[in-house]
């Protein structure tokens, strides 16, 4: 998976601004450099500054960060919708079941019994 930082040099790319261009008044190239090679952390506040300054809102930015590697969750709600659009039955309701019986295994876990 990438990691934030390449995420966001991809989309400054894209979006062909330069290094200076995006970390402005407030943070200097070297560092945006490291964040978007993975060799520095960045605290929330700065990083939404860079984001407003790639004029992107941070939904825009999870999205894009995980479009090419969906989470579990991600990945069921894709399988759901296509199969209702496509109005394809047998599949929405196998994947209905298989969540199921997963979500299940996961809460059989954490169940009390209480005593008669």
């Amino acid at each position: 998976m990438a990691s934030l930082g390449e995420v966001f040099k991809q989309i400054r790319i894209g979006k062909k601004l330069s290094l200076k261009e995006v970390s402005g008044d407030y943070l200097s190239v070297s560092f945006l450099s490291k964040f978007e090679r993975g060799q520095s952390e960045i605290s929330l506040s700065r990083f939404l500054m860079l984001l407003e300054n790639l004029d992107i809102s941070i939904e825009e930015f999870y999205k894009l960060a995980t479009y090419e590697n969906p989470n579990e969750n991600d990945q069921l709600i894709d399988k759901v919708s296509k199969a209702f659009y496509n109005n394809n039955l047998p599949v929405f309701e196998n994947i209905g079941a298989t969540s199921w019986l997963n979500m299940s295994k996961h809460k059989k876990q954490n169940i009390v019994t209480m005593p008669s």
